[in-house]
């Protein structure tokens, strides 16, 4: 048999085999799928370790947002969405405004300074460790 030039077709995977290994397209699905998987899996593993964190909780209220128009009402919410809208828009947010920017402000400073006092508190903590630990090997070692 002679070596002829193969055609464009011969050089394709063959295509009767869906396998992950002869379809290009498969095998980039497989992995964004195994890269989602573990995605899923480190988000999970992180929101177990901080669930109930009081830090996270901290965070998450420090920031105060203008209240948003929303109604249930079928019909008629569009209108009462758009009246409340006009209402906060002409009467309120001169009002409103001045005092979220200024709560924020403090809420952000409290976090801030929240922090700060519970990394001092570890700071406080390794080094009361380790005050004991010299105490304790002073006591083995005059004692």
């Amino acid at each position: 048999m002679t070596d002829r030039p193969r055609s464009p077709r011969a050089r394709e995977t063959d295509v009767s085999d869906p396998s992950p290994e002869n379809d290009p397209a498969q095998a980039v699905v497989e992995r964004l799928r195994d890269g989602i998987r573990q995605h899923r899996a480190e988000a999970a593993a992180l929101a177990e370790t901080r669930a109930g964190s009081p830090l996270l909780d901290l965070e998450r209220t420090a920031y105060l947002e203008e209240p948003l128009p929303i109604s249930g009402r079928r019909w008629t919410g569009r209108l009462i969405v758009l009246a409340r809208k006009a209402v906060y828009h002409l009467f309120l947010k001169w009002y409103v405004r001045p005092l979220l920017l200024q709560q924020n402000r403090f809420n952000q400073a409290a976090a801030r300074r929240i922090e700060e006092m519970l990394e001092l508190e570890r700071t406080l903590l390794r080094q009361i460790d380790e005050l004991d630990g010299r105490v304790r090997a002073l006591e083995r070692d005059g004692g």
